[in-house]
């Protein structure tokens, strides 16, 4: 978590959690003191549920609830030891504690989408010239993109913690604190999009002389704190009196109900409470597998006529997936008409390989920008499927229709979160874990409706489960390397491992090295066409 406050200015109000959790805490000092803890033994099996969640998320490696699992055992932790009413006390600053965990990203994409249409309305209503397509905006001044910093994310996030704390303080009841934080959640929102209108109307009006580059973000912090303090002074006239902690020097201890046990229950609680927190990481290590050191063998799949695949790949994009064990770049023509395949495999999942992640992107941002996105049905393999569908546009305009999704045990599914319950299945019941992320592009002029008949139709002529079935096969089978010096690239674009049927060590020749060769490479030329870029250079 540290890591990531450190990395994203969005998180960066993470080192300031566990210190106001803190002295919450202190400030209670003198109310919780007289109380008598009581172990509350219920907790067992919160923790127990907890413990499994984490060692879930460990598996499939979805870090944000691995977090979140942390932190609920920590206030977990002190309700059983304890507790109930020593936990309900500390209940506020045990819960801030959600604060500190990075998450929210998911709320980038609607964000963007909100401060772009917002400022297209207020453009349009100040009498400016504006055409909005997707997250960017054009003015006779010149094209305005609506990125991830400007979707007002990081400021959504840090109004929420400052907000609860601000309510928690202020404020008594319920109904006001509730109406705070709604207040204090929109306001940013709203805010966010005067300030995307304010900067382009001031680069509007100055001649792009300012509110750009580093202007651009000083403006925007600025804005933010001249809206959210004055909203918190205004709070002030709604303060509710006491409504600030006061110490208590009750002495009412403990009444051990049914569901506590004795202080003497002490000792047993926290061991079984160490006990039980011990068994995900070993089971994690159990479960684990070595990291493959191999490169997995990576063919383009076969089309049938009238689709066939070009000699080199021709479609200018590639979608970033980080740490993929092999990859496919393949584009294939039927007359007049053309595809792009991109297929990233991964043999098994680590932190920094994995299918699910929120860096991997179809959109390089740089020679092709997000225009839009939704879903589409399409036939693959002879079944329905829903996949996710792209629309983006090249810095030469043109305008490119993407349909994507993922294979996961067998199974093709559009739904990442789908995905990753598949890979959770696999690992504990012990399957194959190989998952592959697909992606298909067609170009079209004026609707998109041509390039999705184009990307139909191609599905129709090729197998991609049969091609993603065998690399699964091939990936678990003894490597030697496989020596390359052929120019880039042709239909294998990850190519270095292969088994050897009579030794392990080294070969030069790699067709009597690798008996699946008549299977891997294609029929012409002496040796593979590609390797990938970590492989390539002298041998």
């Amino acid at each position: 978590m540290a890591a990531t406050w450190h990395r994203s200015e969005t998180f960066a109000h993470g080192f300031l959690i566990l210190p106001t959790s803190f002295y919450l805490i202190w400030s209670r000092r003198r109310r919780i003191a007289p109380m008598i803890p009581a172990p509350n033994l219920w907790g067992l099996l919160v923790l127990t549920l907890l413990g499994f969640g984490w060692l879930l998320a460990k598996i499939i490696d979805v870090l944000v609830v691995q977090q979140l699992a942390l932190v609920a055992i920590l206030q977990t932790l002190v309700w059983t030891l304890l507790g109930t009413q020593v936990a309900r006390a500390l209940l506020f600053p045990l819960m801030f504690l959600f604060f500190a965990v990075p998450m929210g990203e998911a709320l980038v994409p609607p964000l963007q989408g909100f401060t772009a249409l917002f400022t297209l309305k207020a453009l349009d209503l100040s009498g400016i010239p504006v055409y909005l397509e997707g997250r960017f905006i054009s003015i006779p001044s010149g094209n305005w993109e609506i990125a991830e910093a400007c979707s007002g994310v990081r400021y959504v996030i840090p109004a929420a913690a400052l907000g609860s704390l601000y309510a928690h303080v202020m404020y008594r009841r319920w109904l006001r604190r509730l109406g705070l934080m709604l207040t204090v959640l929109a306001v940013p929102i709203f805010a966010n999009g005067l300030r995307a209108y304010g900067i382009i109307m001031l680069a509007h009006l100055t001649d792009n002389r300012i509110a750009v580059g580093i202007d651009h973000l000083i403006y925007g912090w600025i804005f933010f704190a001249a809206v959210i303090f004055p909203l918190f002074g205004l709070g002030l006239r709604w303060r509710e009196p006491g409504s600030v902690h006061q110490p208590t020097h009750s002495s009412t201890a403990i009444d051990s109900g049914p569901n506590q046990s004795p202080l003497s229950a002490m000792p047993l609680a926290a061991a079984s409470s160490i006990a039980l927190l011990a068994l995900a990481p070993i089971a994690v290590r159990i479960m684990s597998k070595p990291p493959t050191t191999q490169v997995i063998i990576a063919a383009a799949p076969q089309a049938n006529l009238p689709w066939r695949a070009l000699p080199r790949y021709s479609g200018s994009w590639e979608p970033q997936f980080i740490g993929a064990d092999a990859r496919v770049a393949q584009s294939y023509t039927a007359g007049r008409r053309q595809v792009h395949l991109h297929i990233a495999y991964y043999a098994g999942q680590r932190q920094g390989a994995e299918l699910i992640n929120s860096e991997n992107n179809m959109v390089d941002g740089r020679r092709w920008v997000w225009v839009a996105e939704g879903q589409a049905h399409a036939f693959v393999d002879g079944r329905e499927l829903k996949v996710r569908q792209i629309t983006m546009r090249s810095s030469r305009d043109t305008l490119r229709l993407v349909w994507s999704w993922y294979w996961v045990g067998g199974e093709f599914t559009a739904s990442p979160y789908r995905a990753k319950l598949l890979q959770a299945k696999a690992q504990l019941l012990g399957r194959e874990q190989s998952a592959a992320a697909i992606a298909l592009g067609a170009d079209y002029d004026l609707h998109y409706e041509e390039a999705a008949t184009t990307l139909q139709d191609f599905l129709r002529h090729t197998s991609l489960r049969a091609a993603l079935e065998w690399l699964s096969i091939a990936s678990g089978d003894e490597a030697i390397f496989i020596p390359h010096k052929a120019t880039p690239p042709a239909a294998t674009l990850t190519l270095g491992w292969c088994r050897s049927a009579t030794s392990s060590s080294r070969s030069r020749d790699w067709r009597s090295a690798c008996p699946f060769a008549p299977m891997i490479f294609p029929p012409w030329g002496s040796g593979p066409r590609n390797i990938s870029p970590r492989l390539s250079g002298t041998w």
